[in-house]
């Protein structure tokens, strides 16, 4: 949709004058990454249209409702504007003049609706000043606190702490319970493994030939014995 546009030969002809017109009429292609003034959204307001030596001077107030997404949170929401314009529409534009009057002495304000509601849309939307945005580990809403005792996670923007709901902790306490679980059944089979090997060490002990009575020394080991002197000389070492 376009607006219409508004007859000034009145005014071209009659240096001076002033007449006041009201708009109320939808824009279409009002729209950033985040923020957007719908399709079938009017948007109204009252512009001032005086003549002046250049042309017209249009001056007013346009008024409508955005539609946002909070560049924290990603929460849609929704929330009023108004913008005031003030332009001029030459009769002969110049090379740096941005709007002109028609051949036909009609002002088109469109495209100043258009660059003045546009220019108005905020960069990074929030849906309130403190917004906490997502939980840094499960993705949820931080301010949804579940009724399962919420944990402080620490921001990732600085020092402090915010609540989380009970999901992404009941997340945790499950793999911590599980990770426990896992690490009692490894050492539980170590410490069985452990046992066998001991177990089988021990049978092969008992399997071990005896060595026999009977079997003779060495050929070359030297038999020592111990000779006992008087009582009042010490024993010595000798070989034979």
């Amino acid at each position: 949709m376009v607006m219409r546009a508004i007859d000034v030969r009145d005014l071209v002809e009659t240096p001076g004058s002033s007449k006041t017109v009201r708009v109320d009429e939808a824009v279409e292609g009002l729209r950033m990454e985040l923020a957007e003034v719908p399709g079938d959204q009017r948007l109204s307001g009252d512009l001032m249209l005086e003549s002046v030596v250049e042309g017209v001077y249009a001056t007013g107030t346009i008024r409508g409702t955005m539609a946002m997404r909070c560049a924290r949170c990603l929460k849609e929401f929704t929330q009023p504007f108004d913008v005031e314009m003030h332009e001029l529409f030459p009769l002969r534009a110049g090379p740096e003049d941005d709007y002109q009057l028609g051949e036909d002495l009609t002002l088109d304000p469109e495209q100043m609706v258009r660059d003045s509601v546009v220019l108005s849309m905020p960069f990074s939307p929030l849906c309130k000043p403190d917004c906490l945005g997502l939980c840094p580990r499960c993705g949820g809403d931080p301010t949804s606190v579940s009724a399962r005792a919420p944990r402080r996670l620490p921001t990732p923007d600085g020092p402090g702490s915010r609540s989380c709901s009970g999901t992404c902790r009941s997340e945790e306490a499950t793999k911590g319970r599980t990770d426990a679980g896992t690490q009692e059944e490894a050492d539980a089979g170590s410490r069985g493994e452990a046992a066998r090997q001991l177990e089988g060490a021990g049978r092969d002990v008992l399997h071990l030939s005896p060595l026999p009575s009977t079997q003779a020394p060495p050929p070359r080991l030297r038999q020592l014995r111990l000779l006992r002197g008087s009582p009042g000389h010490r024993g010595r070492v000798a070989g034979s």
